[in-house]
């Protein structure tokens, strides 16, 4: 959620288009999301410190994956 989304919901607060409580749910769950078992990822860091969360993977070849012992 970007702050355009933040502040499109709470307008719609506003006009009584959706609760205060189903407004605040949506705030609850929106926030992280888990990403296969390595990552969790923090989407309302952008509206807490202005700039998205970013995850950098280092590049892997295949030589790479084919050592690793799964």
């Amino acid at each position: 959620m970007d702050k355009h989304e933040l502040t499109e919901l709470l307008n719609h607060v506003a006009d009584g288009s959706i609760s205060p409580d189903d407004a605040a749910l949506k705030l609850k769950i929106q926030p992280f999301q888990e990403i296969g078992e390595y990552a969790k990822v923090d989407f309302h860091r952008g509206i807490r410190q202005g700039v998205p969360e970013v995850i950098y993977g280092r590049p892997r070849s295949i030589f790479w994956a084919l050592r690793r012992p799964w």
